[in-house]
């Protein structure tokens, strides 16, 4: 049957339709075995698939499970920048996981703050603005990863501080100051007893 249109109608059309949702059917299969080995690919065939998730549920399963995946990774790959000493990195990555959260509005600011402090090299600023994040969404991935890059880049300043103050040269007065920083937030800090005994020894030299 044929409309005036020119669109199929009765069971002409409940035939196509059918064949529409086995290939949909289809692709659905190949897709999810596709989000095994590549999640940026499987995402761009799941497009195609969108118009069948009222009739395949499946489709939005699949859509929540690679969103969560990507989210997982860019996590990580924030991990691996703060790890390389690369703040803006790690920064920018954070806050592209958090765009791509749909987090509330009071969260997205605390959050989105502390990304910039962070991005900034401020890091106890930036674990305080997590922790905030955190208190407000107690299952953020999102603030608890912060709060873990936050304290990974002030460990590894105060870790640099004190090798150079164990070794002489580079910024003697901004290791001092960073290890200063670090006593008044724990005296028993292992960076700061290694850096002033360091300094401590050299003076009595």
């Amino acid at each position: 049957d044929v409309e005036k249109s020119g669109t199929f109608n009765g069971p002409m059309a409940d035939a196509f339709q059918a064949m529409a949702l086995a290939s949909a059917k289809s692709l659905l299969e190949s897709t999810r075995r596709l989000a095994e080995k590549d999640t940026a690919r499987a995402s761009a065939a799941l497009a195609e698939l969108r118009p069948f998730a009222t009739a395949l549920p499946d489709v939005a399963a699949l859509e929540r499970l690679l969103r969560s995946d990507s989210f997982v990774r860019t996590l990580d790959d924030a991990t691996e920048r703060a790890r390389a000493g690369d703040d803006a990195g790690a920064s920018k990555l954070l806050a592209d996981a958090l765009a791509a959260s749909n987090a509330p509005d009071a969260l997205s600011a605390v959050a989105s703050d502390a990304c910039a402090k962070l991005g900034k090299g401020v890091y106890d600023e930036a674990k305080q603005g997590f922790e905030k994040a955190l208190a407000l969404a107690p299952k953020s991935k999102l603030a608890q990863r912060g709060v873990e890059i936050a304290v990974l880049r002030r460990d590894m300043k105060e870790a640099a501080a004190a090798a150079i103050l164990e070794r002489g040269g580079g910024d003697e007065a901004d290791a001092l100051k960073t290890l200063e920083a670090a006593a008044t937030r724990d005296r028993a800090n292992a960076n700061v007893r290694r850096g002033l005994d360091a300094a401590l020894a050299r003076i009595e030299k």
